[in-house]
């Protein structure tokens, strides 16, 4: 039986030291030292007895098979090739998606049929169902089973008070894999229908564990005494107030100091959610070395600047972008054996994976030494697809930005890795919800390197405060390019493009901001109005957007829009201003998209 009260601290646990797993694996590869497989075989044996002692027997039990591969590994009977390491993998993947499952369904158990088969072929076993079977019984060292396990399961507490059968408890285990909807379904009780409903019901109603993250003593320390002092300048500031001192030397002081403070304990705050780049830049390690070997591809991956930090939320919504990108990079990118032959390159290729620390951003630098991007070849498949015009002639930007448009590909056939036209579009939405940027630069025949720009922190950002009509909003500083004067230029009127401007040779469509938000924020617009423009940029696309005024500019603490607000297009938050009035924040990115639709 699971115990749920100390199950949500085996799952923080298990998360971390699979982590460990992973880590240990790839390393293995390059380097089949004895430290690194008695590293290994303490993260599956931690992890075994952990799970034991929550209840977890058949999670437990498939840890155990992949640590008797790991302890033929130490023995010197089974070499750490890369067919082996792959099982253990595997076998890493099935256990991090069950801890996944584990924290919405406490009881979920993972069929793991398929990769027992796998382990089969490096233990020798036979019978790989045989191992399905044991699954819970006998399968732990005798260190472990000498103990008394912290809670015993259901199926021993029955099997010693005579009430079932060691048999029919083996059975009901076995039942035990399968959904109870399966079951339920099967057996006649209820019709798919029925469990459909019930899924969405508990889609509404259920309770997911609350997320944990690790924290440095350190910065706990940190906040701790911030509060400490800040509690002391509350105090004198109250004892002021009671006394009618307020307008003092030393209550003034005091409201000086406690300003302070909060803006270090808003600081330290932040970072208690900052991780480093290292377990993500691991995961896509991992997916290289997949892909790679899937194709029959020598690479190398190098890891760079790991230490640096960026928000969680970030580094989650983060995940699948780099998934897309690194699976293109070796699938499209880096040749095979043949190829690098042929250009006298190294048979092992190398790709590189770099986070770059700068003033309130972090970069992620991905770069390879294969092909490059054939710019020919992509202008020819855009015009093909339809998704550019015959007569149009991008500039060499505008074209390698071209694989970032939904369903383009420059592969011949779809295969399991690319060709449907939808990977790199994903990257693209992902980076412009965060308010990121993403450049390319390539030479063919040399590489290509994608340069990932965003924000460390979704939560507190610069913004820059403008009047429209007659109302107050935020714009982030990150998405405005400059401030223009609009009475310092020129403004022309053309035939096609609407009023434009002359901003040092560049030639900019004016626009009214007010025309992309919802209707209430829209007003007459006059047409010699002098005004204010922002710059803004999106991909390709540069507009001169105008708003009555610029108020200043300050930091503002980001509030996530809920429900149908969150629908509503032109607006990425909302938050309170300095001034106490509530504000929403203005999504650039979004409108320049949407007038560049518009100008099509």
């Amino acid at each position: 039986m699971v115990d749920v009260d100390f199950l949500p601290t085996f799952l923080d646990e298990a998360s971390e030291t699979l982590e460990r797993w992973e880590s240990v694996c790839l390393k293995l590869e390059n380097s089949a030292s004895p430290e690194l497989l008695d590293d290994l075989f303490r993260s599956a044996h931690n992890i075994k007895g952990s799970s034991k002692s929550v209840g977890l027997v058949e999670f437990g039990a498939l840890v155990h098979r992949a640590e008797d591969v790991i302890t033929r590994m130490k023995n010197g009977e089974i070499k750490p090739n890369p067919s082996a390491i792959s099982a253990l993998l595997e076998c890493q993947k099935s256990l991090c998606d069950w801890v996944e499952k584990l924290r919405d369904e406490p009881t979920f158990v993972l069929p793991t049929q398929q990769i027992l088969e796998k382990l089969s072929e490096f233990l020798q076993v036979k019978d790989p169902e045989k191992m399905q079977e044991d699954l819970g019984f006998g399968l732990f060292d005798e260190d472990l089973a000498s103990k008394e396990p912290i809670h015993k399961d259901l199926g021993t507490i029955l099997i010693e008070a005579g009430s079932a059968s060691v048999q029919q408890i083996e059975d009901a285990v076995k039942l035990q894999s399968r959904r109870l909807g399966e079951v339920l379904v099967d057996t006649g009780v209820v019709t798919p229908d029925t469990i459909k409903a019930a899924l969405e019901i508990q889609k509404g109603t259920g309770h997911k564990q609350d997320e944990s993250i690790r924290v440095s003593l350190r910065k706990l320390d940190s906040v701790i005494r911030l509060i400490g002092e800040l509690s002391i300048q509350h105090a004198i500031v109250c004892n002021a107030r009671d006394v009618g001192t307020v307008n003092e030397f030393a209550s003034v002081e005091a409201i000086g100091l406690a300003h302070k403070v909060i803006q270090d304990l808003q600081s330290e705050a932040m970072s208690l959610r900052m991780q480093t780049l290292e377990v993500l830049f691991q995961r896509m390690e991992r997916v290289c070395r997949d892909v790679a070997m899937q194709q029959q591809k020598s690479i190398q991956v190098v890891l760079k600047g790991t230490e640096v930090e960026l928000d969680k939320t970030v580094i989650e919504r983060m995940k699948d972008p780099l998934v897309h990108i690194l699976r293109n990079a070796v699938d499209h990118g880096i040749e095979d054996a043949e190829g690098r032959a042929q250009s006298e390159k190294p048979a092992i290729a190398t790709l590189t994976i770099e986070g770059i620390q700068t003033a309130g951003n972090v970069s992620i630098r991905i770069s390879d030494d294969g092909r490059g991007l054939n710019e020919e070849r992509i202008l020819r498949k855009a015009i093909e697809r339809g998704l550019v015009s015959a007569s149009a002639k991008p500039s060499k930007e505008e074209i390698h930005q071209m694989i970032f448009l939904p369903g383009f590909s420059t592969a011949e056939k779809v295969t399991d890795v690319s060709g449907r036209g939808v990977g790199m579009d994903v990257v693209r939405r992902a980076v412009d919800d965060l308010g990121g940027s993403i450049a390319i630069e390539s030479r063919l025949g040399h590489g290509t390197q994608f340069l990932i720009n965003l924000p460390s922190t979704l939560s507190i950002v610069n913004a820059v405060v403008i009047n429209l009509s007659d109302k107050l909003y935020a714009v982030p500083v990150q998405d405005v390019e400059e401030v223009v004067d609009m009475s310092s230029v020129q403004i022309e009127r053309t035939t096609q493009r609407g009023r434009v401007i002359n901003l040092r040779g560049r030639i900019l469509p004016v626009e009214r901001l007010a025309t992309f938000l919802p209707p209430h924020t829209q007003d007459s617009i006059q047409s010699e109005r002098k005004s204010v423009a922002i710059i803004a940029r999106h991909q390709s696309t540069t507009v001169a957007l105008e708003v009555d005024g610029i108020v200043g500019q300050q930091s503002i603490v980001v509030r996530q829009l809920e429900g149908k607000l969150s629908q509503v297009p032109g607006f990425s938050g909302g938050t309170i201003l300095a001034s106490g009035e509530p504000s929403m924040i203005i999504h650039l990115p979004q409108i320049v998209k949407s007038y560049a639709s518009l100008a099509k």
